[in-house]
């Protein structure tokens, strides 16, 4: 059955779903009615017999999440172990980057796509992570009981982590 798997829509209008049974990442074009035009498939070995999956594209590469086992699955299959994973986000779908952002508990990684050392970026406390978004040389995130948000651009200058009022007793940030 179609059970576990997950899928979603790259910015380049393709499908791409993963099969955690299997371990088949795949990667589908579909015209304007629907009708497939092209697909491609390979298998991901580290992926098999995965949990909980969360997908997301960067451009038009898919990376996959295990956050209760906390492993992060890179494009081609490359597997690497997060900490502090419980309830890791992904980051929405987005345009092309050398990294995808990740929120955790406790932090923003930025986790280079190659699998080369991650970019932390911490904030005191803890909370519930908003899937972060990158967006013009930035990548946005939020975690709702912290009540913080973190904006970390390629120009310095641009970063911001900040107390977001409370505006309610239990926000849930998107």
């Amino acid at each position: 059955g179609s059970e576990g798997i997950v899928s979603a829509v790259g910015d380049d209008d393709r499908i791409y779903s993963a099969d955690p049974k299997s371990g088949a990442v795949t990667v589908t074009a579909v015209d304007a009615n629907g009708e497939v035009t092209a697909s491609e498939s390979e298998t991901w070995a580290e992926l098999k017999g995965s949990g909980d999956l969360q997908i997301t594209v960067v451009g038009d590469k898919p990376v996959l999440l295990d956050a209760a086992a906390g492993k992060l699955f890179l494009p081609g299959g490359k597997r690497l172990q997060l900490e502090n994973a419980r309830e890791a986000k992904l980051q929405q779908g987005g345009p092309a980057s050398g990294f995808v952002a990740i929120a955790t508990r406790k932090a923003l990684l930025k986790q280079p796509l190659d699998g080369s050392a991650a970019k932390t970026v911490a904030f005191d406390g803890e909370g519930v992570p908003a899937a972060p978004v990158q967006l013009g040389g930035c990548v946005h995130a939020a975690w709702s009981g912290a009540n913080k948000y973190v904006r970390d651009c390629v120009n310095d200058g641009d970063d911001k982590n900040v107390d977001v009022p409370k505006a309610s007793a239990s926000p849930s940030y998107v």
